[in-house]
């Protein structure tokens, strides 16, 4: 596979302001990492803002089937007032290599939806909340949003399709104590239940395992 006689192929397709498709697949293979993107949903409109160091071209694809590039740092797009905020959530279903991070009222709305039925969400689009939360939950203004997904999972674990330690990232240790050593000790013993049929990944039962012998120890769970 040579990646120039690859894009050389696809050159002649525009995306938009003079770039093209080969731009956007050399750019993919050769920059490392990937894209994460901010959403403020607000009455009128839906501002996108590029998190990262680097600046991706981005196709933003909407939950109401809309689509639009990125190609700047930031854009803002019109919508209806009266319209649900849950039509404009990007990259449902995780359509494209990006993480996305919400204000926090859409984040309030989606665990509402999670909390209520998660079934409203396909099974990639249930664990891809989780993770995305997860993982930007050190910059999340509101930090009960954590708790509260953490929570989601712990009492619907048949319903998450994702690996336990996906949660981990909700977790951010600071203390070097022997209460926080021995927990970590805890939580690592989630990895003898991979091997039986029951414990394994999606199954959801390895962290409910893990926070039994956590609520023994500290009452209260690990993850």
């Amino acid at each position: 596979f040579d990646l120039s006689t690859f894009t050389s192929h696809i050159s002649h397709y525009t995306i938009r302001d003079n770039v093209t498709l080969s731009d956007v697949y050399y750019h993919a293979f050769t920059m490392g990492g990937y894209p994460t993107i901010d959403v403020s949903i607000s009455d009128n409109s839906i501002r996108v803002d590029q998190s990262g160091v680097s600046l991706w071209p981005l196709s933003l694809s909407f939950s109401n089937g809309s689509s639009h590039w990125l190609l700047t740092s930031s854009h803002s797009f019109s919508r209806h007032s009266h319209s649900s905020p849950l039509q404009f959530l990007i990259n449902s279903d995780f359509k494209g290599f990006m993480r996305v991070n919400y204000d926090n009222k859409t984040w309030n709305q989606i665990l509402y939806k999670l909390e209520r039925d998660p079934t409203q969400f396909t099974p990639v689009g249930r664990a891809q909340f989780v993770s995305d939360l997860c993982y930007f939950s050190s910059s999340l203004v509101d930090k009960r949003l954590v708790d509260r997904v953490m929570a989601i999972v712990n009492d619907q674990p048949h319903f998450f399709d994702l690996c336990d330690w996906t949660l981990l990232w909700c977790r951010n240790f600071q203390s070097l104590s022997a209460s926080t050593v021995l927990q970590k000790v805890l939580i690592n013993l989630s990895s003898i239940f991979t091997s039986a049929s029951d414990y394994k990944c999606r199954s959801g039962q390895a962290i409910l395992a893990v926070n039994r012998i956590c609520r023994t120890f500290f009452g209260g769970p690990c993850i």
